[in-house]
């Protein structure tokens, strides 16, 4: 009976470990991306304004915020060469988040 527990709170345990966890956008980054195209101005405005709570967001959303970022420099017309660690940073997270979208933009 004890080997049966035993088995069964393995499996449990190794079925619990394949599960991934959903990301979660931030909400705020969200409704930048939806306005970046348009008011590139603003966007940048309320990235630069973010910029001491990006240091709180975990790291998909931190790549995230340095994509967004460097896309409202690059549309400002803002020279994007401190840029280039914040982005070589995103690479990195999104290839292991495996989130095409974003990061085809990161490069």
């Amino acid at each position: 009976m004890t080997k049966i527990i035993i088995f069964l709170l393995f499996l449990y345990i190794f079925f619990a470990s394949c599960i991934q966890t959903p990301r979660t956008i931030d909400p705020e980054l969200f409704a930048i991306d939806s306005i970046i195209e348009t008011y590139p101005d603003s966007a940048l405005f309320t990235l630069e304004e973010m910029m001491l709570s990006a240091d709180n967001f975990d790291n998909y959303n931190k790549a995230y915020y340095y994509v967004l970022l460097a896309a409202a420099q690059n549309k400002k017309g803002v020279s994007l060469i401190e840029s280039d660690v914040l982005i070589d940073f995103a690479i990195k997270v999104l290839n292991k988040k495996r989130d095409m979208d974003l990061l085809s933009r990161a490069y």
